[in-house]
């Protein structure tokens, strides 16, 4: 939270939500491009910056594809845990 708001402090608000979605842009690829063997993580990367943005279709996507790639891998199970339940993140 911190360091968001220090991008938010040096670049104005504007500035700060193009990097986040920058980000994104370049996890997206990233997921995109990766094998199924190396993708669990990355994966649940992006949904997790999804997520924390609001964006949970984006979430539930790479995290469906995150536990079918690697079924036992325990932060996307945490994860769609938190979806399903419905947790949202706090906001300040």
């Amino acid at each position: 939270m911190r360091r968001i708001a220090a991008v938010r402090a040096a670049f104005g608000p504007e500035e700060a939500e193009l990097s986040v979605g920058n980000v994104k842009a370049r996890l997206i690829a990233l997921c995109q491009h990766a094998p199924d063997e190396h993708a669990a993580a990355a994966l649940t990367v992006l949904a997790t910056c999804s997520w924390w943005h609001g964006d949970g279709a984006l979430a539930r996507v790479a995290l469906d594809r995150a536990l079918r790639c690697d079924p036992d891998y325990r932060f996307a199970q945490l994860l769609t845990l938190m979806l399903d339940e419905g947790i949202r993140p706090e906001r300040p």
